[in-house]
């Protein structure tokens, strides 16, 4: 990482050690260390949990306890998916996200932002959510269904 002027005193603040220069170079070492319990726990109930047609991985887990997984997860388990459709919740919303597969081939054609937007959500073209409130929750289940559903259906030209 280069410290540059705009955030010298931000970054010094939070750097330990002596006192850096701007345009001097210091190495970030995170340090959080965990037994990795938590990831293998999501990706066990992934794995229990998705299902994939049309090459849309879906899973819900509004249930689990699992506020959120890796977005990546699902292609891990499905290198095939061009792309993921799940379904959580927390104290805030409920929540429906949807990514494509950066690594599908043939490119993906559906623009997600605009998939989202016609439930309220937005994004990007390849990323997307739908934020409704927690006790929506059978909203959330039908919106991702519609949503599923759609991207396994070729867009018109």
């Amino acid at each position: 990482m280069k410290i540059s002027d705009s955030n010298h005193e931000r970054i010094q603040r939070a750097i330990e050690g002596p006192p850096l220069a701007p345009g001097e170079r210091c190495l970030i070492v995170e340090d959080v260390v965990t037994t990795g319990g938590s990831v293998l726990r999501a990706i066990e109930v992934v794995r229990g949990r998705a299902q994939i047609e049309g090459g849309v991985v879906t899973f819900d887990l509004s249930e689990t306890g699992i506020e959120s997984a890796n977005k990546f997860l699902s292609y891990f388990l499905f290198p095939a998916a061009a792309y993921t459709v799940v379904v959580t919740r927390d104290a805030k919303r409920s929540k429906v996200s949807v990514g494509s597969n950066p690594w599908a081939r043939p490119a993906r054609p559906h623009d997600i932002s605009k998939l989202c937007e016609r439930y309220g959500g937005g994004g990007h073209p390849v990323v997307g959510a739908v934020s409704l409130p927690p006790d929506h929750l059978d909203d959330a289940r039908r919106v991702a269904g519609e949503i599923a559903a759609t991207l396994r259906i070729p867009p018109a030209p």
